[in-house]
């Protein structure tokens, strides 16, 4: 049985005929799964949801001191998101999670 511990290793030996030019026997079934991930992927990083104006409570302001959280609810600048931002969400919160699951399903 695979180990956590041995994942990259495993991966890598699982790519090493790839090097010595050897096809990798992926089936159709298990690229259009690849490629149905990769799409949703995509589609809900294009199409992100509204995103509230004013101040809002959230997992993340556990463990702020309150005089902290106090500042940013009475704070008047804007937390916009710059594009660079946005291809940070795109690789790591959305390829990371979905895709490096989906990389290891087909490869392990």
């Amino acid at each position: 049985m695979k180990k956590l511990n041995t994942l990259v290793e495993d991966i890598y030996s699982s790519l090493q005929p790839l090097c010595e030019g050897t096809p990798y026997p992926l089936t159709d079934e298990e690229i259009d799964k690849f490629g149905e991930s990769i799409k949703e992927v995509l589609t809900h990083w294009a199409r992100p949801a509204k995103r509230d104006v004013g101040f809002n409570l959230r997992m993340s302001n556990i463990g702020k001191p309150l005089r902290q959280i106090w500042f940013d609810s009475k704070s008047t600048t804007s937390n916009t998101v710059t594009p660079t931002t946005m291809i940070k969400f795109l690789y790591l919160s959305s390829f990371f999670f979905k895709g490096a699951f989906a990389i290891c399903l087909v490869f392990i």
